[in-house]
């Protein structure tokens, strides 16, 4: 009975990480009118909240404050009339580039050691079925391409867990907590410091703030 319980703890928080990462990831997309309904809507306000609660207490605390946060900042940005929100996305991530969105550039490497890190975070989606659309057109260690691979590794674990594979479930969160640590660990923290510096709305700041609380927090079995 107890064993029962605490997978059922641990399937829902895995379910709670899937979901809060994979908000996040929408958020670091171009901020239209679609995005807005997606991600702001107010049935997706309580799933959000329910998920944070769901967490570890020692996590909990911190994911809460910060997704209110990011709530709070969104409003204030959204509120100001000099500098629109997909204006600041433009300048922090497209066309003025001033916060990079991608892992390689927090990196020091060659061309060769670039092109195998791409290579090894493709590889990492490949072996898992995750399919980057040709849509996108983005490279492989984009930011949100990398919070959906970690939102799709959980939905993935939950799945093995439900159907008894013990072997599939442990091979999944093994993968997860391994590309954590070489993809995502190593420079997220770099990259929400630029973010902080370049930014002129509070948004961006508080959505990486928000990502990096849900980083730290993720244990190594």
């Amino acid at each position: 009975m107890m064993a029962a319980k605490i997978e059922s703890q641990q399937v829902q928080e895995l379910l709670a990480r899937a979901l809060l990462y994979h908000w996040a990831a929408g958020l670091y997309t171009y901020p239209d009118e679609d995005g807005a309904k997606l991600f702001w809507s107010k049935d997706s306000k309580i799933p959000l909240e329910l998920a944070a609660a769901a967490l570890a207490p020692e996590l909990r605390l911190n994911v809460q404050q910060a997704l209110e946060a990011v709530r709070n900042a969104r409003e204030a940005s959204m509120h100001d009339a000099d500098i629109p929100l997909p204006a600041e996305f433009t300048f922090l991530f497209a066309r003025e580039v001033q916060a990079p969105p991608y892992e390689g550039r927090y990196r020091p490497m060659s061309g060769f050691s670039m092109g195998h890190e791409l290579s090894d975070v493709a590889s990492y989606y490949a072996a898992f079925g995750f399919q980057v659309s040709d849509r996108a057109k983005e490279r492989p260690d984009h930011i949100t391409l990398e919070l959906e691979f970690l939102a799709a590794l959980h939905a993935k674990e939950v799945y093995a867990i439900e159907r008894g594979w013990t072997a599939r479930a442990r091979t999944t969160r093994k993968a997860r907590e391994k590309f954590l640590q070489e993809h995502v660990v190593g420079w997220i923290e770099q990259f929400a410091a630029l973010v902080r510096e370049k930014s002129r709305l509070p948004f961006y700041p508080a959505l990486s703030d928000f990502v990096c609380a849900l980083v730290n927090g993720e244990k190594p079995s």
